[in-house]
């Protein structure tokens, strides 16, 4: 399994661990049941539910190594190659409840899951609980923070958005 979908695979646990058990994540719109309406949505059987659309994962700099770096292979024999492409992990995310009450709830659980959780624990190889554990900072983006919105009379379901960004993730 490579970083990208290790990383991916903690937050969903996170989430539904910390914030909602009824996280998911967009699917491929190739699985779409209506794949030509243009809107790729999830389908939401039970609310309250938090799901997590994308990811983005542009390119990041700062976190980034330069150059070559030295690694050992298998066989224990030391290779010399280029440094790792690191990425930040962006996901738009939507908060969903059919009353005010879970979707202030759900809204309040997210705002403290990102205050409590400033970085994203994830293990090298996720089969070995004692493998080396690498830390991710974990924010949502200034000037993104949920906000709460929704069309009166329209729908009883409620709903507030986000960005949340796992920064500096290498992928080899």
């Amino acid at each position: 399994m490579n970083q990208l979908d290790m990383v991916q695979r903690a937050l969903i646990e996170e989430l539904r661990r910390q914030v909602v058990s009824n996280t998911l994540i967009s699917q491929h719109t190739d699985y779409d049941s209506e794949t030509g309406d243009g809107r790729n949505l999830v389908d939401v059987a039970k609310l309250p539910a938090l799901v997590l659309l994308g990811p983005e994962t542009p390119e990041n700099r700062e976190y980034s190594l330069n150059g070559r770096v030295t690694a050992v292979d298998s066989d224990g024999t030391v290779v010399e190659r280029e440094a790792p492409l690191t990425v930040d992990v962006v996901f738009d995310f939507v908060g969903m409840a059919d009353n005010l009450k879970s979707m202030t709830g759900l809204h309040q659980a997210m705002l403290r899951f990102v205050a409590k959780n400033r970085w994203l624990r994830v293990r090298s190889n996720p089969e070995d609980p004692t493998s080396e554990v690498i830390r991710y900072e974990m924010d949502i983006q200034l000037g993104n923070y949920p906000r709460v919105t929704g069309i009166a009379s329209e729908s009883n379901v409620r709903n507030f958005t986000g960005t949340l960004t796992i920064r500096g993730v290498d992928i080899e």
